[in-house]
């Protein structure tokens, strides 16, 4: 176990472990402080196995020579301008790693075309990424699905035909404690809601010719969550083997393109689509998001659509 103590300047004692999140990537053992550390201060890093104290070692954090740059909105997804008024969750990204706290929910709005604040849309569950530089923004699911009590009684968060923002607000902080210099808008249009499930199927496919690195472009008629596209979609060879590649998406994330890491060879092939791709409604393939409670859920399973390298 890894844990961080403040050291006190006067005696040097321990303060109290800190909250945190520790992480394991491969040998690395990192620990993410829930809070920003202070500048001059002493900490103290000890990695413990059960009662054991396996090693321990001093930390002075630098005191500031100099106004660092503040953090930055880099994006905010879906992109796509026009998105379905049941929009499940908005993901935004960070320049830098973000202090966490549930004070965030009252510093992300919605805000509608006359300037009005939308109430209380958000699923108050902090998601952040392991760096704390994506957050993903649940809108309540309460007020998305239909004959549900919140919805009816607050009303949805997004209303077809009119005009949004989604608004940062100037006063979220970084780790650093450094906070954005200024406020950063997010503008869409919200359309009629989309409550089919997506037929991969249907989607259009530009494939390329073989001995080429060409990537493959899949098309579709409406925007996906971008993380699920990237992570449950992919191809496979003749063999069941999975193609390496680079997965890129364009045109709002209507669009899928697999680059290989080799060249194509001639033969057939499968795009494979997961259960657990959604698009911006939350609906998978034979899975819409909003089901009869009393109709048994089916398991999809794997889509696989063949298409042939020439």
């Amino acid at each position: 176990m890894l844990s961080l103590h403040r050291m006190d300047p006067a005696s040097g004692g321990l303060g109290p472990a800190m909250f945190g999140r520790s992480t394991r990537r491969g040998k690395k053992l990192s620990f993410q402080p829930s809070v920003s550390l202070k500048r001059g201060e002493v900490y103290l890093a000890r990695l413990t196995e059960g009662r054991r104290d396996l090693a321990e070692r001093k930390y002075r954090i630098p005191r500031r020579t100099e106004q660092p740059d503040p953090p930055k909105v880099l994006a905010v997804y879906p992109t796509a301008k026009a998105i379905p008024a049941n929009l499940l969750k908005f993901y935004i990204y960070f320049s830098e790693p973000m202090r966490e706290g549930r004070e965030v929910f009252d510093l992300i709005r919605i805000v509608d075309s006359k300037g009005r604040t939308v109430e209380a849309p958000w699923r108050q569950v902090e998601l952040w990424d392991a760096d704390a530089r994506r957050l993903t923004l649940w809108i309540h699911p309460g007020r998305i699905k239909r004959g549900v009590s919140l919805r009816q009684m607050t009303g949805a968060v997004l209303r077809a035909g009119e005009e949004y923002q989604l608004v940062v607000d100037e006063r979220v902080q970084a780790m650093s404690g450094a906070a954005l210099k200024k406020a950063y808008s997010h503008r869409f249009r919200a359309i009629p809601e989309d409550r089919s499930a997506p037929a991969p199927g249907d989607w259009k496919m530009e494939i390329p010719m073989a001995g080429s690195r060409r990537e493959l472009q899949v098309s579709a008629s409406e925007s996906f969550d971008h993380v699920l596209w990237k992570r449950h979609q992919w191809i496979e060879d003749a063999r069941g083997r999975r193609v390496k590649g680079f997965v890129q998406l364009a045109e709002g994330e209507r669009e899928w393109r697999f680059k290989p890491d080799r060249n194509w060879e001639p033969g057939r092939y499968q795009l494979c689509v997961d259960q657990w791709l959604e698009d911006l409604g939350g609906n998978g393939p034979g899975r819409p998001f909003e089901r009869d409670v009393n109709t048994a859920e089916t398991d999809p399973g794997v889509t696989r659509r063949s298409f042939r390298v020439p």
